[in-house]
């Protein structure tokens, strides 16, 4: 089945995964690939203005800081790579869209997420204010699930 183009934009485009996936994808969609001398992902103004200015389809962040030396000379980076995996937060829009699901809809969304219920949205904001605080000044490079258990191993 053909895929329609899209138009995808890759952060973290000078690693491994992000860069080989944009060499994969740019000769089917237009891809623009990103790495660090183009943005600074840790500058959350730069961030934001970047995101504005891009028209894309798909996001794809491959951002990480794996260099060790680098880790060790700021420590201040490379406590704020730290990141969550959030899963479905009903705001805005996505709360219209699910309110006009029929009953049954509603129930496999929710049937999805092993506890059952869409968080609150303060459930998704704490754990980002957790691990820009002082808290967490000795977790680094760390993904924290904020999903009810959605993206679990099964």
């Amino acid at each position: 089945m053909p895929v329609s183009p899209k138009k995808i934009l890759i952060l973290g485009a000078g690693g491994r995964l992000a860069g080989s996936l944009a060499e994969c994808w740019q000769t089917h969609h237009k891809v623009t690939a990103l790495s660090r001398p183009d943005l600074n992902v840790a500058d959350p103004e730069a961030l934001e203005r970047l995101l504005d200015s891009h028209d894309f389809d798909i996001l794809v962040n491959g951002t990480g800081l794996t260099n060790v030396d680098r880790c060790e000379q700021d420590l201040e980076e490379a406590r704020i790579v730290n990141a969550i995996a959030p899963g479905l937060f009903l705001t805005g829009r996505l709360q219209g869209m699910f309110d006009e699901l029929a009953e049954p809809d509603r129930a496999e969304v929710l049937g999805g997420i092993p506890l059952g219920r869409m968080p609150e949205l303060q459930e998704c904001v704490d754990p980002v204010l957790f691990l820009a605080s002082d808290q967490s000044s000795y977790i680094t490079g760390a993904v924290l699930d904020v999903n009810g258990g959605r993206f679990m191993a099964g």
